[in-house]
């Protein structure tokens, strides 16, 4: 071989050998790429997982959510009614009261009316007791008058 063949084979040699080296070098970088990319699909599934780990937490929370609201609702439910019989009794508390109290002042002016009567009553009594009085003193004069006559 003469020499420049050779220096040609040579240059082929070394572009040979460069264009490995950069193979090499790429394939390298592609490894990197590569582990990279998984390491990014590990990333994206652990994040995957905590979104459906949050899915669930929210679904969880909307189930006790309807619960509470049902359950509030029954509440609600339940003290409408407590205060409509609370008012109900308020209701009749007011009439019990009103005709207890009319029935009180009804007595109040009926006994009014008979102490009124009784002590007219009394009145005449005192009056013809003193009459009563003075007519036994009268006839027990005249007992004694009697009495004391011989027989």
């Amino acid at each position: 071989m003469d020499d420049e063949t050779k220096s040609m084979f040579l240059k082929l040699l070394e572009g040979q050998n460069n264009v490995e080296a950069k193979f090499v070098k790429l394939q390298e970088g592609q490894n990197r790429v590569e582990t990279r990319f998984v390491e990014l699909q590990e990333g994206q599934n652990r994040v995957e997982t905590e979104f459906v780990k949050l899915l669930e937490g929210q679904n969880r929370v909307e189930t006790e959510l309807k619960k509470n609201s049902i359950r509030l609702e029954s509440i609600e439910s339940k003290i409408d009614v407590i205060a409509e019989v609370q008012t109900a009794h308020k209701e009749q508390n007011v009439r019990a009261f009103k005709n207890s109290d009319s029935l009180t002042e009804e007595k109040v002016d009926l006994l009014g009316t008979s102490i009124k009567s009784v002590s007219k009553d009394v009145k005449e009594v005192k009056e013809n007791m003193g009459v009563m009085k003075d007519v036994l003193g009268r006839n027990q004069i005249d007992i004694e008058i009697l009495k004391r006559r011989p027989v």
